[in-house]
């Protein structure tokens, strides 16, 4: 499927690093979603209820990940793709997943992660 609802540059405060100290405070992480789903009935009966709502995804993120702690990013965005797939009727999701503040300390943007699910 091709069809796609994408979310782009969400901020979220998340509790993530290796050790306890990283997790005291909350970081920045940044969240681009792509959800690919057969988008033909929504687009026929321009109808909300035939598609997904892309306010129910960015409050599902929300809650998720500012309520959760991490210690890797990889785990971050497993975790996260694996709840989209369970919670929409999706066939696959793509996540990049950036977090800026460990590498603005060392004179870049940021690190991230990209993972594709089925």
């Amino acid at each position: 499927m091709n069809d796609a609802c994408i979310l782009k540059q969400c901020h979220f405060n998340c509790r993530i690093g290796i050790t306890a100290e990283e997790r005291q405070e909350t970081q920045p992480v940044i969240v681009d979603v792509t959800l690919y789903f057969d988008t033909k009935k929504a687009a026929e009966t321009d109808d909300i209820a035939a598609t997904i709502d892309y306010r129910a995804v960015h409050d599902l993120l929300k809650n998720f990940l500012e309520k959760m702690e991490f210690k890797l990013l990889e785990t971050l965005a497993n975790r996260t793709a694996t709840l989209l797939l369970k919670e929409f009727p999706i066939e696959r999701v793509f996540l990049h997943v950036e977090k800026p503040e460990p590498m603005q300390k060392r004179g870049g943007a940021w690190v991230g992660f990209e993972i594709t699910r089925p």
